[in-house]
């Protein structure tokens, strides 16, 4: 069975050049980032339909009243199917606005966020800074069975489980690290990680800095306040002895570090001032074996200084935030699995100050293979524009197909499980991928923005 969609158009030429004019690295000038966004948004999550939730302290979004977590759509203009209430946080009787520090999405369509917020609106929350949100935004019943501590750290689950770390030192030495909650917000008893005494006599270690998903279902924990280290947890909870020294590896003092893991679950430490069991590391991104040696094999450019947290692609290349050697801006840059620089991507910092200048929040890479970037940048006035960038990916040109048809123009053919997208308007319901084969009309020659493939 051929797995293709098919559609024949009259003047395909002037749609190929679209779609191959967007080199991997390319700032998306079509995509919307709204102007008058008050702080710059820290949580940011990438649906497989081209939409994404971001968070932050932020009470005005885009010109719009909207406090703490937002969802935009493909184009980057504002979802207004979603509102969130606004958080806050009533200390002492006076209530101050608050903002959304960390997002989670289930696998049902529902959304944990956690924050230092008591109330969403006028709604007191079950348990403060924490709380179940539905996709239009409203809040959902949950009461989340948590240990003393407030929540700083989330990642997703089996199912519709969560882990939850804490981001301050005032857990009781005898409890969990960190934890894992069912889908109604009770303490999932099958995950029993180690307590903070059988880790560390220094309570500090109650911190949890970062949580990571390992090889196979072991999770990594980045835990302590000044002395760092990384743990890995077996699917029980349980230490897991085949990784470093025991489950265990030092990482020095706390500094400008970052982590993340590649896609086979190998811990990457991105930033400066790292160190690993012991050993100054010679790179700002080192790759860290299944095992917890060293990675010899990875070796990044010379001279390259990560300041970010690189982010992993479907085929393993890595996405980087380093500083540019001129001008000391940040700018991404992308690497080959092994660390060397891949040559194909178009530096975003090479595009001219008045469509990008930008120093990074967050950085994700979408299901297409694209990536959003929370950041500052200036438009053509030279205003600065704070919000989220859309930097091209090369899945698109690796998934569409051209080939001549007789009597002229073009076919075109895509995977199943996608379809055509125009943006920053959606295309006429004709061209949306129904599974048929016939022609269409091609858009008017001044039809304006770009044509992608997005996820069904």
């Amino acid at each position: 069975m051929k797995l293709f969609r098919v559609v024949f158009l009259a003047a395909i030429l002037l749609l190929a050049e679209r779609l191959q004019a967007q080199s991997p690295g390319t700032l998306d000038t079509n995509y919307v980032t709204l102007a008058n966004t008050d702080v710059l948004p820290q949580a940011v999550i990438a649906l497989a339909d081209g939409r994404i939730y971001a968070g932050g302290n932020f009470t005005n979004y885009g010109g719009v009243g909207r406090s703490g977590l937002v969802r935009l759509n493909a184009s980057g203009t504002l979802d207004t199917s979603f509102s969130l209430p606004a958080p806050l946080k009533t200390i002492a009787g006076v209530t101050h606005p608050d903002g959304v520090l960390a997002v989670v999405v289930r696998a049902d369509g529902r959304i944990v966020i956690i924050g230092a917020f008591t109330h969403l609106g006028a709604q007191k929350l079950p348990v403060d800074q924490i709380a179940l949100i539905n996709p239009d935004g409203t809040v959902a019943d949950f009461a989340p069975e948590l240990y003393k501590g407030a929540p700083g750290v989330l990642l997703n689950g089996p199912g519709n489980t969560v882990y939850i770390g804490v981001s301050r030192n005032v857990v009781d030495a005898d409890k969990p690290i960190f934890q894992r909650l069912n889908a109604d917000g009770s303490n999932d008893a099958s995950f029993a990680a180690p307590s903070v005494a059988s880790l560390h006599q220094d309570f500090n270690v109650g911190v949890v800095r970062a949580l990571l998903h390992g090889p196979g279902d072991t999770i990594y924990a980045v835990i302590g306040s000044l002395n760092l280290e990384v743990i890995r947890l077996t699917s029980t909870g349980a230490l897991d002895a085949t990784f470093a020294d025991g489950g265990r590896a030092t990482l020095g003092t706390a500094g400008q570090q970052l982590y993340s893991t590649t896609l086979s679950g190998q811990l990457l430490l991105s930033g400066l001032g790292h160190s690993y069991r012991g050993q100054t590391l010679p790179y700002s991104l080192t790759r860290i074996t299944l095992g917890g040696a060293i990675d010899a094999s990875f070796v990044p450019p010379a001279g390259l200084t990560v300041s970010g947290a690189a982010v992993v692609q479907t085929d393993n290349k890595l996405l980087v935030v380093i500083v540019s050697v001129t001008g000391g801006t940040s700018v991404l840059t992308r690497l080959n699995e092994n660390g060397s620089r891949d040559s194909s991507y178009v530096d975003p910092g090479k595009v001219p100050v008045n469509q990008l200048a930008f120093v990074t929040g967050r950085l994700v890479v979408a299901p297409d293979g694209s990536a959003f970037v929370s950041a500052f940048g200036f438009n053509a006035q030279f205003q600065q524009v704070v919000g989220i960038y859309h930097i091209f990916g090369d899945a698109l040109s690796s998934k569409l197909g051209f080939s001549p048809i007789p009597g002229g123009g073009f076919q075109l053919a895509w995977p199943v499980g996608y379809k055509l997208q125009h943006t920053p308007t959606l295309l006429p319901p004709n061209w949306q991928d129904t599974g048929a084969i016939s022609p269409v009309t091609e858009p008017t020659p001044d039809k304006t923005g770009y044509f992608r493939l997005v996820s069904i």
